[in-house]
């Protein structure tokens, strides 16, 4: 009893297949001086031989014997006499778990004193038949750990695969989009171009729209490109968000009132902000968050109205919340938001600014929600993370580093 708990505790002590075969068969063979040892198991309706000791040759013939198909369908050890060049003896113990049998345990010829050969004792048959119960539930939990291993391999290659080809797709929208915005700019140009060289239009009015509108394209480039190399090596510092907000909000200010100059609308500011604590992030980025939100919510009420903007720290996480009382978005538009070249508004809109936003919110760990209906307004609530210690100090990213520069 004490050799088989301790061959108990050995044989559970893994969850390697390999492993667990390895110890039953030499604990085993051991146990019953047997001279020859197999374990056969059952894999997709097919036995196969996953380990022997005793010899090195090649025993498949042995799991085709009558005696070993037929000890599938029983759940107790057996012992015969067979007439092949393995053995003469053979002993055959089913491991079954949970009702099933999940292998075989082949033996031939026990080994005596006198350096002879013969059948298996009665006090061997107790020892194996014992030792079958453990031997059979260490092999279950092994070969369901080895199906588990490979699900997960074989779900991790499909979710990569997955993540290959949604690159690929968003890649592909991406490039029509871009195709998209170039192609309505190039055709700005070619068409005052051509109604120039036909029709003599005025030069200086032409050549002026010409070139706000390769302006414009140019700019659609650019910030593509920062939308492309947005995670490349950013200066992480100490920053105040309550400051950048305040900062961020007087740029919109000046930048909303050059744009429309008298005919803008008037918008009733309502900034609240809490005393947050300092956390570590890029400055600039986090500013052009504030102010990609502020402008869309400034477009959305074209005819003026209310914009609060709220910032307060709650357990981990500092919150930016801005509040506008514009046209609101349906649900398929909130769906789309953040894609690049989704824009709403033709006049200044690139489509780019919220995706900016969102992978720069991304890269530093924090999270974008976004709330709105029809005429009702809209509220984004930025979530930054707390980082009171220096994680990424990396100097401002150089265009001239990169390869394609």
């Amino acid at each position: 009893m004490q050799m088989l708990y301790e061959i108990g505790l050995e044989i559970n002590g893994s969850l390697d297949l390999t492993q667990v075969i390895e110890e039953i068969l030499n604990r085993a063979i051991v146990m019953v001086d047997a001279r020859i040892g197999l374990l056969v198991i059952s894999d997709n309706e097919r036995a196969k031989i996953v380990g022997q000791v005793g010899v090195e040759d090649d025993l498949s013939t042995i799991i085709e014997l009558p005696e070993v198909t037929n000890a599938w369908k029983q759940e107790k050890l057996s012992q015969h006499v067979v007439d092949i060049s393995s053995g003469k003896y053979i002993c055959i113990v089913p491991l079954v778990s949970r009702g099933e049998t999940g292998g075989l345990l082949v033996f031939f010829d026990k080994e005596k004193r006198n350096n002879t050969v013969g059948p298996f004792e009665e006090q061997d048959e107790s020892l194996l038949q014992s030792f079958a119960y453990q031997a059979g539930a260490s092999l279950h939990n092994a070969r369901l750990y080895e199906s588990l291993d490979t699900a997960y391999e074989e779900l991790k290659a499909a979710q990569l695969k997955l993540a290959q080809m949604e690159q690929l797709r968003a890649l592909g929208e991406l490039g029509a989009q871009v195709a998209h915005a170039m192609n309505h700019t190039l055709g700005i140009i070619a068409g005052h171009a051509d109604m120039y060289l036909s029709f003599g239009r005025d030069p200086e009015n032409t050549m002026k729209t010409i070139l706000n509108t390769a302006e414009s394209g140019q700019g659609v480039m650019e910030r593509l490109q920062k939308f492309i190399r947005l995670n490349v090596g950013k200066k992480r510092v100490l920053v105040d968000i309550g400051q950048l907000i305040e900062e961020s909000v007087s740029d919109i200010k000046a930048l909303w009132l050059g744009r429309h100059g008298e005919n803008v609308s008037h918008v009733d500011w309502m900034i609240d902000l809490d005393k947050v604590s300092e956390t570590y992030a890029n400055p600039t980025d986090i500013k052009e968050v504030i102010s990609n939100i502020t402008l869309n919510a400034l477009e959305a009420m074209p005819s003026g109205g209310r914009l609060e903007i709220r910032c307060y720290e709650e357990k981990e996480f500092i919150n930016i919340v801005l509040i506008d009382t514009g046209i609101g978005m349906n649900e398929e538009t909130q769906k789309n938001i953040f894609a690049p070249f989704f824009s709403t508004n033709d006049d200044w809109g690139t489509g780019l600014g919220l995706a900016i936003s969102y992978r720069i919110v991304a890269d530093h760990n924090g999270e974008i929600e976004v709330s709105s209906s029809v005429d009702e307004g809209s509220c984004f609530t930025v979530r930054l993370p707390i980082n009171i210690e220096l994680q990424n100090n990396l100097e401002e990213h150089d265009d001239s580093t990169d390869i394609d520069s």
